[in-house]
């Protein structure tokens, strides 16, 4: 019998192979939950592939939707404060496309739904979601003891003033900075 448990629905999710992100088991292929369309792209040929255009972008919306769905929470979104989390992710843009463009785009995701919440509920996970699929778009990975301290990070700064943001985003790119390394 493999591993797992039965939700309150009854249905099975298997342990094996599989993370606990912000009290959700996702594994690599994240339970069904379709990835936004930019994260699928790995044999396109593109000018820079480190860059996320805004259509594609806006694919987070409907896994959110799936998140929501799966745990089960209220689903919704602030359309302008997500137009906040991407423009501060465009702003890395025409920076040279090498490792530290790379950490500054995913601490823009990660950090930038902590702190702009533009969905009603879920917004860490598809935050984390969004980046770890980023950085293995881009040739990198991030060990999985490092989800767990995302998760916590996550939880410190759940609540963010505009004083603290800053450090919210200093906090979250130290620990990229210091934990993505390149896939082999």
């Amino acid at each position: 019998m493999s591993k797992g448990h039965k939700d309150k629905h009854g249905k099975f999710h298997p342990h094996d192979n599989s993370r606990k992100i912000s009290g959700c088991h996702f594994s690599r292929e994240h339970n069904g939950i379709k990835k936004p369309r930019f994260l699928k792209r790995k044999d396109l040929p593109q000018k820079d592939d480190s860059r996320i255009n805004r259509k594609d972008f806006d694919d987070v919306i409907p896994m959110n939707k799936d998140i929501c769905k799966f745990r089960p929470e209220l689903y919704g979104y602030k359309k302008d404060f997500l137009d906040m989390v991407y423009d501060n992710i465009e702003k890395h843009s025409n920076e040279e496309n090498n490792r530290d463009k790379i950490v500054n785009i995913a601490t823009e995701i990660i950090a930038g739904f902590v702190y702009q919440q533009p969905f009603y509920n879920a917004n860490k996970t598809t935050g984390t979601v969004t980046m770890i699929d980023y950085l293995e778009k881009n040739g990198y990975r991030i060990n999985d003891d490092v989800i767990d301290q995302i998760a916590d990070l996550g939880e410190k700064w759940n609540i963010c003033y505009e004083d603290d943001k800053e450090k919210l985003y200093e906090d979250f790119r130290n620990l990229l900075k210091k934990n993505i390394e390149p896939k082999v």
